[in-house]
């Protein structure tokens, strides 16, 4: 149950990241992870989109109802950081840029 409640904050960070990170390479590695958590969330999502076809009226109701819910608030999550992390990327390469 805490994870459940966990995957629905939408200021939960992961183990690890530091929003004020200075480092390129840290940057550029949450960029990779929210880029892979981002893919693999859509992925679910039109699966599951693709298997209510089928599924019974009783069982869409309930796949739309929560688990299409929770899909969609965890990749909202997940597009809202990749989208931090990119900017932010973009963000240092520029200081880096006026640096030289």
């Amino acid at each position: 149950m805490e994870a459940a409640r966990r995957s629905l904050d939408p200021e939960r960070l992961l183990p690890g990241e530091d929003l004020a990170s200075n480092d390129p390479a840290d940057v550029a590695r949450w960029v990779t992870i929210y880029r892979e958590l981002k893919e693999t969330k859509q992925t679910l999502a039109d699966d599951l989109a693709a298997a209510l076809e089928t599924a019974s009226q009783a069982a869409r109701a309930e796949l739309e109802s929560v688990d299409m819910v929770l899909i969609s608030v965890q990749l909202d999550r997940f597009e809202r950081r990749f989208t931090y992390w990119s900017d932010r990327e973009r963000e240092l390469s520029t200081m880096a840029g006026r640096e030289k």
